[in-house]
């Protein structure tokens, strides 16, 4: 008996290890409050830059059409987040609240990229719909901030973003970025 209730404890337990990891891999579950920060900042500015002649609101368009799925997940595990703290009945009071609070903070433009950046950025985005690649650059690109790079950086490595991975990528796309 003692047994059967140790193989039973141990069974449960690695399914949950499983589960837990399988949730902890998905990177929009993991990063859906940045990725729909990122899709109102990026919609904001586009908004904000559609006058000038770094105008973006079709890559903008793109980027939606691109990260679509992405970008549904994200949503939809945000509501159950927000259902979870908030409770139902408040779950769309708490996702207007942020919508409106990120749209407020990017009215004025984004802190430390200019439309051309933003442009290029949405540009980059769009090319692959890699959702860790997206969950990485929500990240970087909704920092109050410029990421920084070490002072050993190379310009050979900001010219070969595809190589890197994660926040490295991230930073050496930035760099690319503010630099044009």
């Amino acid at each position: 008996m003692r047994s059967f209730r140790n193989w039973a404890v141990g069974l449960s337990v690695g399914a949950a290890m499983a589960f837990g990891t399988a949730a902890q891999a998905d990177p929009v579950a993991n990063n859906a409050e940045s990725i729909r920060k990122l899709n109102i900042m990026l919609m904001v500015t586009s908004l904000r830059c559609r006058s000038g002649e770094h105008a973006f609101e079709s890559e903008y368009r793109r980027f939606n059409v691109a990260h679509q799925g992405s970008l549904e997940a994200a949503h939809r595990h945000l509501k159950r987040q927000m259902s979870a703290t908030h409770g139902e009945r408040e779950q769309q009071r708490a996702l207007d609240r942020l919508g409106v609070s990120v749209a407020n903070s990017y009215g004025n433009g984004h802190p430390w990229l200019d439309c051309a950046g933003l442009k290029q950025a949405t540009t980059e985005l769009t090319m692959s719909q890699d959702r860790q690649r997206l969950a990485d650059m929500a990240g970087v690109l909704l920092a109050r901030q410029e990421p920084r790079f070490a002072a050993d950086e190379s310009e050979a490595t900001i010219g070969r973003v595809e190589g890197l991975a994660g926040e490295e990528m991230a930073a050496a796309m930035v760099a690319r970025w503010s630099r044009n």
